[in-house]
């Protein structure tokens, strides 16, 4: 019988993955080079999409991707959001469309990154899946260790189990490589989703800039639907440019601010008041600890996390 469902499966998902019309949806802002060099990985693909929708909030309207092939739709949009630009680009998905990808502008994907993460969705009948996102400038997020590792483990910064959702909110990736799919609790934002599964769900859409964190929230709000994965065989490398890597006091400002967010859907607010207020002050002991090494960085940290938290009793007192 095993044997059978096996071969039933792999005959399912050879059929979906060559048959499926799938979209991709790209917000993009000032990178016009990165995102071109994204367009001409799509369509060298081994299994293209048949729709790619660009949704630009540059300082200039571009006017020449669509040339490039007839599957690419550009539509350029005053909202500086990633956020509200993705939910634009899903507003936009052709009637046809079955299966959705999101990708970040300023990521390479190997030729069959397409096809495989469509096995991996169509084999396991996920909701959603990623695969791995690397960036070979940064070295790579390890399990934490040591004394410190520890202090994180107990406050919830961090932890040893990949892909587990703190109850702070925090997201841990997973770290292994080649360990095949492993069955998670959130999804980065560079993911692909069965579109009939997910078609009522969008980000929240005030977040700013590259919007930290909105991949948590929708994340959490889909496994309500069905199981995510990660496959930890397919690697995306992701360039991560200078407008992501944002001003540190702007991170850790929308580190916790952002993050607040998700205590509107979680089944224990309590539980997550407590883990993500010990969060903070684990990371702000942290930052002291590291102020005689790095004073500048260490200062802006706590400045960002302290206007976090003063965003949130302000939100908080105007109810």
């Amino acid at each position: 019988m095993k044997v059978i469902s096996l071969i039933h499966t792999t005959l399912y998902t050879l059929i979906m993955k060559s048959t499926v019309k799938f979209s991709v949806v790209i917000p993009t802002r000032n990178r016009d080079a990165s995102l071109r060099n994204l367009l001409n990985k799509i369509l060298n693909q081994t299994l293209p999409p048949f729709e790619i929708i660009i949704v630009d909030s540059s300082d200039i309207k571009q006017s020449s991707y669509e040339s490039m092939n007839k599957s690419i739709k550009y539509f350029y949009t005053t909202f500086k959001s990633a956020a509200k630009q993705r939910n634009f680009g899903i507003n936009c998905l052709s009637k046809d469309a079955k299966v959705l990808f999101f990708l970040d502008d300023d990521v390479n994907p190997n030729s069959t990154y397409f096809e495989d993460m469509l096995t991996t969705l169509f084999s396991l009948k996920a909701v959603g899946v990623s695969g791995i996102a690397i960036n070979p400038k940064k070295n790579e997020r390890i399990k934490p260790i040591s004394l410190i590792g520890f202090l994180k483990r107990i406050s919830f910064l961090d932890s040893n189990i990949d892909g587990k959702l703190l109850m702070s909110g925090i997201g841990i990736p997973v770290r292994v490589r080649d360990a095949g799919a492993i069955e998670v609790e959130w999804l980065i934002g560079c993911s692909c989703w069965d579109l009939q599964k997910i078609k009522e769900l969008r980000f929240e859409e005030d977040f700013i800039g590259y919007s930290l964190g909105e991949d948590v929230i929708f994340s959490v709000q889909a496994r309500k639907l069905g199981k995510l994965f990660v496959n930890s065989n397919i690697v995306l490398n992701h360039l991560e440019l200078p407008q992501t890597d944002s001003k540190v006091i702007d991170y850790y400002y929308m580190w916790v601010y952002y993050r607040f967010r998700l205590h509107k859907y979680v089944d224990s607010k309590i539980d997550f008041y407590l883990a993500f207020y010990l969060s903070i002050l684990s990371k702000v002991t942290l930052s002291l600890i590291s102020l005689p090494l790095k004073p500048i960085m260490s200062i802006k940290q706590i400045i960002g996390l302290t206007l976090g938290l003063v965003n949130i009793f302000t939100d908080l007192f105007r109810r």
